[in-house]
C-alpha cells in the first residue's frame, strides 16, 4: 500500500536473533562493513596539496566513480542492480554531492581534472544531540593517474573538518576493503564496530 519497493536495514553482527528475523521475512545480506573512527588532532604542518572540487571537475570525477569499481558495495553487489545502473548511480551520486548539498565538501588533488576525491558530510545539525562534533567522509575514490593519492587526500580532508570544527570523524567500508582499511589504520583511525546489511526486494 505504502509502495515501498526496496527495503535496506543494517544489523549489529551480534544480534543473531535480529538476522535470523531478517532472513525468515525474505531479507537478504548484500554488505558486511566496518566502521572507523579517530578525534582529530592539531593542524598539519605541510602545505596542503588538495581543494575542494568545483563544478568544473563534475566530469573526471564522475567518471573516476563511475570507473572505480568496488564489487562490494551495497550498490555492485546486489545482483539486482544492473551493473550499469550502479555507475550511473555513481556519476549521479558524484553530481549530486557538488551541485545539490548530497555532500558539504568534496576533497581533490589540487590539479586540472582531477580523478580522485573523497566527499564528506559535517553533520552539524546532530552536533548537539550527539554532544560530540562528528564528520564524515563518505564516498571515495582514486584512479591510476593518482595512484598513493588516497591517505593524502584523507589526512587534509581531516584538517579541512577540523577546521570547520569537527572534533571526530568516522568512516565506514567494506571489509573486504583491506587496503583502506590499513590506510586508515597507518593515519590513526580506529575500528568502531561492524554490521550486516540486508535487503529486501517487495514482490
Amino acid at each position: 500500500a505504502c509502495g515501498i519497493e526496496y527495503i535496506l536495514g543494517a544489523i549489529s553482527p551480534n544480534n543473531l536473533q535480529g538476522m535470523r528475523t531478517l532472513s525468515a521475512c525474505n531479507f537478504e545480506l548484500i554488505e558486511t562493513r566496518c566502521h572507523y573512527h579517530r578525534k582529530l588532532g592539531t593542524k598539519l604542518e605541510r602545505p596542503l596539496s588538495t581543494r575542494p572540487a568545483m563544478a568544473k571537475d563534475i566530469p573526471s570525477l564522475a567518471r573516476t566513480a563511475k570507473e572505480m569499481v568496488n564489487p562490494f558495495d551495497r550498490f555492485h553487489a546486489d545482483i539486482t542492480i544492473a551493473s550499469s545502473d550502479a555507475d550511473r548511480m555513481m556519476e549521479r551520486w558524484i553530481e549530486a554531492s557538488l551541485l545539490h548539498g548530497f555532500a558539504d565538501v568534496t576533497i581533490v588533488p589540487d590539479e586540472e581534472a582531477p580523478e580522485a576525491f573523497c566527499t564528506a558530510k559535517y553533520h552539524r545539525e546532530h552536533w548537539a544531540g550527539w554532544n560530540v562534533k562528528l564528520a564524515q567522509p563518505v564516498l571515495s575514490a582514486v584512479a591510476p593517474r593518482h595512484r598513493g593519492w588516497y591517505v593524502r587526500i584523507i589526512e587534509e580532508l581531516d584538517e579541512h573538518l577540523r577546521a570547520e570544527g569537527a572534533e571526530h570523524a568516522f568512516l565506514i567500508t567494506q571489509i573486504t576493503n583491506n587496503a583502506v582499511i590499513r590506510s586508515w589504520e597507518k593515519i590513526g583511525y580506529q575500528f568502531g564496530k561492524g554490521e550486516h546489511v540486508f535487503r529486501r526486494i517487495s514482490p
